[in-house]
């Protein structure tokens, strides 16, 4: 699905870096496995901060989760009801949202 209210929590790395390569506009958000209001940090699909090649369960089955969606609407919404009511991310200011000019 991929209306602003949906997200998807891979449960493995390889669908995590398979839903980044159907949706390479997307939106994820890097948060601690036992969701932590102060720990929901913003990237984009494709950053570098995740590649390919990590240790098996690097980005999902370890210390971390990802929520994906296709908007940073969808991961808002996912956030105010996870602890930060009024929707903002704990960190946002990734090289990865930056556009062709520096700004996020």
């Amino acid at each position: 699905m991929t209306s602003a209210g949906v997200y998807f929590l891979p449960e493995s790395d390889q669908r995590f870096h398979a839903w980044c390569a159907a949706h390479p506009n997307g939106y994820l958000l890097n948060v601690a496995k036992t969701f932590r209001s102060n720990y929901m940090v913003l990237h984009r699909a494709g950053c570098r901060s995740f590649p390919l090649g990590a240790a098996d369960g690097a980005y999902t089955e370890h210390a971390y989760r990802k929520v994906c969606a296709d908007s940073r609407a969808a991961l808002s919404a996912w956030v105010r009801l996870n602890g930060r009511p009024d929707g903002t991310f704990s960190h946002s200011g990734c090289v990865c949202l930056r556009d062709k000019n520096g700004r996020t």
